[in-house]
């Protein structure tokens, strides 16, 4: 075989991409073997009634409520159709997004191939994404569903976009393509609202500047996006998914966000040390505040060298818009950066990397096969060190366990290993792990919910209402902890005060289904038993196979019409 023949059959995608899709599910079929975790997977999947059924009330919910703060619809359509068809199978939640992420690794390879790149370039990014650790929650954790999920559509709007940009001819087509997958992409995920800015940044890329026209274009987009952020706000109705956090002054803000580019930046790069969570650095850090200064410095840097090269000015700015809105600056966040906020920014960096790839090619004729061999060194770095990482989240023990050894002093992962331990029954070693989150955070809610979860298990009810009263202290909004201190109310014959804590709770969540089970509990204490049965059947319109719901209606039912 010639250099040349060579050469064709490595740059043919017909051939290279599935073998990049072949690789790529290899190094996530660990993920396959999963189970769920207790991070956002019950909230979101095993106790959330919306993804029980496709009823018109199902739907309307889907697309009206949140959940801990955020507005996915879409996401929650995927999982309530799921359910239809394999209730709450972890292979299965995690099988799809194996598949999500294989199907976004042919957009990707199809988007960069639009903007100009040569066949060997594009490949080489395209398994760059397909097999980088970053990518890895996005498969490997159910509930990261949404972050692939707006990908998708996100990567089908450029491609629509791209292809409008080919054939101006049919651009209003393809123009109104675009605008649905932009929705559908909001729809998935909010930060999906940096695509009409993506696409400015195309037109620049495409015709060098960026035109009135452009803009007008572009003017849907901007619409929707501002309403898409009234909507949510409303069906949110003003809940923070990050109460503790939602406190940082304006100034930690800004060091978070100039901290959080960096990281990012640097793990795109050199993926090592990662973890789910990286907790909050305090204000005596000094990284804290040299990281908005590097940002600013390699920023300028950048740009007066970069600013006339079309490809490398696109592939950064795409990083920074695409980063942008997960950001502590629009949105503050509990941990300083998450790796799945660099599902779709490290395309960016990629971009890059493969720019530099072939300035060296160019410049080194005679070190080529050694570059070669260095980028597929690398690739074999990035794949097995994500066919690692997949073992990770294989449990809730697993998960954390990991995260308290990059950072054994997080809270956050003392408060979720010991909730763990405490499902399974292994009691002192959850006790110990909610004693260090209190410990290390004295205003963590979740820490002294869980600690009076210790109580009431014991029966100790009013030290169990001392801890949730503690909860409600750093959070008024805390669901969860107004329902468990009305168990306690109830269980100690204070079935006035229980009402009281359920109706806080179900102002909050008006379809928060152990709520309702309980106010009907406390209905019957009452001997208030329509009331009760109102309850049951609320409940039993979101979940029709509630069990304690059904055994419910039926005893009332039969005292409310004796034969």
């Amino acid at each position: 075989m010639t250099a040349n023949s060579l050469k064709k059959l490595v740059t043919n995608p017909w051939l290279m991409v599935p073998l990049i899709l072949a690789g790529a599910l290899v190094v996530f079929a660990p993920s396959l073997q999963n189970g769920f975790v207790n991070w956002d997977d019950p909230e979101v999947l095993l106790e959330n009634p919306l993804i029980r059924g496709l009823s018109p009330d199902h739907l309307r919910l889907m697309f009206t409520t949140h959940l801990t703060g955020k507005y996915h619809p879409l996401a929650l359509l995927s999982f309530a159709l799921e359910y239809q068809f394999s209730p709450l199978s972890p292979a299965v939640a995690h099988g799809i997004n194996l598949a999500l992420h294989l199907l976004n690794t042919i957009l990707v390879y199809y988007f960069v191939r639009g903007l100009a790149l040569r066949p060997a370039l594009a490949l080489v990014i395209t398994v760059l994404f397909a097999v980088h650790p970053l990518h890895v929650e996005p498969v490997a954790w159910a509930a990261s569903r949404k972050d692939a999920l707006f990908a998708f559509f996100y990567l089908l709007g450029l491609l629509a976009y791209q292809k409008g940009l080919a054939l101006p001819s049919r651009r209003p087509a393809f123009l109104i393509l675009t605008f649905a997958a932009f929705a559908c992409s909001l729809l998935s995920k909010a930060t999906a609202v940096s695509l009409p800015v993506v696409l400015l940044l195309l037109d620049r890329y495409e015709n060098g500047k960026i035109s009135r026209e452009d803009v007008l274009w572009k003017l849907p987009h901007f619409v929707i996006v501002v309403l898409y952020i009234i909507g949510v706000r409303a069906a949110a109705g003003g809940a923070d998914a990050f109460p503790a956090t939602a406190l940082n002054p304006p100034l930690m803000k800004i060091l978070l966000s100039g901290q959080a580019l960096l990281i990012y930046f640097v793990k795109i790069l050199v993926p090592v040390n990662l973890s789910a969570f990286y907790p909050l650095p305090e204000y005596a850090n000094p990284g804290l505040f040299l990281s908005p200064l590097a940002v600013l410095g390699t920023g300028f840097v950048l740009y007066r060298r970069f600013r006339t090269h079309p490809l490398l000015s696109f592939a950064i700015l795409f990083f920074v818009v695409t980063i942008a809105p997960t950001l502590h600056l629009a949105e503050i966040n509990d941990s300083v950066v998450y790796d799945r906020f660099a599902y779709l920014p490290s395309l960016g960096i990629f971009l890059v990397m493969a720019v530099a790839l072939e300035r060296l090619w160019t410049a080194w004729p005679r070190k080529r096969v050694l570059l070669a061999c260095a980028v597929a060194a690398y690739v074999l770095v990035l794949s097995a060190a994500s066919f690692t990482r997949c073992g990770v989240w294989k449990d809730s023990e697993t998960l954390w366990k990991d995260v308290l050894a990059m950072h054994p002093g997080s809270a956050v992962a003392h408060l979720n290993l010991g909730s763990h331990y405490d499902a399974i029954g292994r009691y002192p070693e959850a006790v110990f792990h909610f004693d260090r989150a209190v410990a290390l955070a004295p205003n963590f809610a979740m820490a002294y919910f869980n600690k009076g979860n210790v109580m009431a298990r014991d029966g100790l009810y009013q030290p169990a209402i001392s801890y949730y009263n503690k909860a409600l202290e750093f959070d008024k909004n805390y669901i969860d902890a107004y329902i468990n201190r009305g168990n306690m109310f109830l269980l100690s014959g204070q079935a006035g005060l229980a009402l009281k804590d359920y109706d806080t709770a179900l102002t909050l969540n008006p379809y928060h289904v152990p709520a309702r089970l309980n106010r009907g509990m406390c209905f019957i204490a009452q001997k208030d038993y329509a009331k009760a049965l109102a309850e049951f059947d609320a409940v039993l319109k979101l979940d029709s196979a509630n069990a304690l719901a059904l055994e419910k209606k039926r005893a009332l039912e039969k005292k409310l019409n004796p034969p």
